[in-house]
């Protein structure tokens, strides 16, 4: 399903993420375990193989 989130208030949101299964968690986890660059498109399409992700188009917001 489709989806994005944005805190559109004025102070700092906070969110709790809950993954299913929960190892698909780990993707963002071995994201920020990457050196400090973003992730190029190659590495990011691999992660998402890897975890069972798929990126749908840009951010909606």
């Amino acid at each position: 399903m489709r989806h994005a989130w944005k805190n559109s208030g004025e102070s700092t949101g906070r969110v709790l993420f809950l993954y299913t299964p929960a190892s698909a968690g780990k993707y963002v986890e071995d994201m920020l375990e990457r050196p400090g660059r973003p992730l190029t498109e190659a590495e990011r399409s691999e992660l998402g193989r890897k975890y069972h992700w798929e990126i749908l188009g840009p951010n909606p917001l």
